[in-house]
């Protein structure tokens, strides 16, 4: 009897779980078979002939006899193709054909049949978590996945290309097998606020927005430039912070979208015919959706209401929490989604009603059925409701420059700085509590926030938003204290008849 052990990890929703690779070899059982337990997911019991393939290929022999590779703790299902290199690792540790393997040594990989070690999914979570549990942990990964390594210390990794290369690290000739990360390319976006002609309103309303994470929707006729805005806004988002870096990365990673580190904001922009488990995550096995992977950048949901109504209506935990909840009968999974939501739509089926050049050919029940899609619960955690309307031809035609995003982002980086410096967080993710704490207005100011608020028949909720909003408008004017001029800029960005 010959017995082996290894650790690696197994991702549960956003966690990383401890597992542990154990070997056992008969090798006095006439049998010849090879057999992986311990709730493997299917896409396990079919790497168990391509480990086995591996080591052949590899000039190792394969034991004689029965072998079990036991994935423990059995409880947690197990899912992914980088359990390969951690079960033929210790095989041929149980088979005395390598030495020993360190006891805090944790290791990830997929199997060619060659031997090749390809990249998986979910490294930069491994590490990050195992090294917050353990340590004095150290890895073998991919080196495909070696940019995601780049938050870890450098003598904790070891990368590998091969199956063999595990023999010269165990001997200690480890130079070889370091990380050298490539340097980040810096992404020019040819994309700018200037290509922007005229809807000095709307432009303003998203500069306020950018500045402390809001979420906005955009209501207009076709071609008044709404999705034009929209994809402008990551360009004038304050730079990401070294922490929403490592969590965005790590979304990505579970997802196996990149192999690289996110540096910068998010921008997703989903069909309105995309399911509910793409838009906010799922499936048998949970997975990230849309509005994980927008996660510290951009949601942006053109078409609004033409999303189907399930999708809609899935967004109001993530919209008031941060993050998403996915239950299955036999998983669990909790994301991180906080997002901002940039939402457009038309005013009605057709598209012109109110416009003041082309006629509505939609009648007063096609208006309201189209509007009734959002629901009131949507629109009460969506901070700023803007008109855009179509662009005069005197404007679109103008020669004079308009502002760069540059220095758009200069005054939005300038403003979140305000608010990180007094509550560590940008005023649209303040909870009702903080709200209260950090937006100070005097007694004149206050009074007018409730006989408006009043005159409008605003729910508490829709209340809070507004005072987010002029909190901001506050901060981009550098005033401690919120006053009236503030909170009527804000009104007008929710006025209950908008849409």
């Amino acid at each position: 009897m010959k017995y082996s052990r290894l650790k690696t990890g197994a991702i549960n929703g956003f966690n990383v779980e401890e597992i542990l690779v154990e070997i056992d070899i008969n090798s006095r059982s006439t049998i010849q078979n090879f057999k992986i337990v311990g709730m493997p997911a299917t896409s396990i019991k079919e790497s168990e002939k391509r480990i086995l393939s591996s080591i052949r290929n590899s000039n190792y022999r394969v034991p004689n006899g029965s072998i079990i590779a036991n994935l423990s703790p059995s409880s947690i299902k197990k899912e992914g193709s980088h359990f390969d290199l951690p079960v033929a690792l210790s095989i041929l540790e149980a088979s005395k054909q390598i030495k020993s393997i360190p006891e805090n040594l944790y290791t990830f990989g997929e199997l060619g049949l060659n031997g090749e070690i390809r990249p998986v999914n979910g490294i930069t979570l491994y590490l990050m978590e195992i090294k917050n549990k353990i340590k004095n942990s150290k890895f073998i990964i991919p080196r495909e996945n070696q940019d995601e390594s780049q938050f870890i210390k450098k003598e904790d990794i070891f990368v590998i290309d091969h199956i063999k290369d595990i023999e010269k690290i165990l001997l200690g000739k480890t130079e070889n097998y370091k990380p050298k990360i490539d340097k980040i390319i810096e992404e020019i976006s040819d994309l700018d606020f200037s290509e922007i002609k005229g809807q000095f309103l709307t432009k303003r309303a998203i500069e306020i927005a950018a500045c402390g994470f809001h979420n906005i929707i955009m209501n207009g006729p076709p071609g008044s430039g709404k999705t034009m805005i929209a994809r402008r806004i990551p360009t004038i988002l304050p730079n990401m912070t070294k922490e929403e870096i490592i969590e965005t990365t790590k979304i990505y990673s579970i997802s196996g979208m990149i192999n690289k580190i996110i540096e910068k904001r998010p921008f997703r922009a989903p069909h309105h015919t995309a399911s509910s488990a793409s838009v906010i995550g799922g499936g048998s096995n949970p997975r990230p959706g849309e509005i994980s992977l927008a996660h510290n950048g951009v949601l942006f949901m053109d078409e609004f209401p033409e999303y189907k109504t399930d999708v809609i209506e899935a967004l109001r935990q993530p919209l008031e929490d941060g993050k998403v909840t996915i239950a299955r009968s036999k998983a669990y999974a909790e994301y991180p989604a906080k997002f901002m939501l940039v939402a457009a739509q038309n005013p009605c089926p057709c598209g012109y009603y109110g416009d003041k050049e082309k006629e509505c050919t939609c009648s007063m029940v096609q208006i309201m059925n189209y509007n009734k899609k959002i629901s009131g619960p949507i629109l009460d955690r969506i901070d700023i409701r803007i008109s855009v309307p179509r662009v005069k031809i005197d404007e679109l035609m103008s020669k004079d420059p308009a502002e760069k995003s540059e220095n758009i982002k200069e005054r939005v980086s300038k403003s979140a700085l305000i608010q990180l410096k007094r509550q560590n967080k940008l005023n649209g993710k303040l909870n009702n509590k903080e709200l209260k704490k950090f937006s100070n207005m005097s007694d004149k100011t206050e009074e007018f926030l409730k006989n408006t608020s009043k005159k409008l028949n605003l729910t508490a909720r829709s209340v809070n938003r507004i005072i987010k909003v002029s909190r901001t408008i506050a901060d981009m004017d550098e005033k401690k204290d919120i006053q009236i001029k503030h909170l009527a800029e804000a009104f007008n960005y929710r006025g209950k008849d908008l849409f």
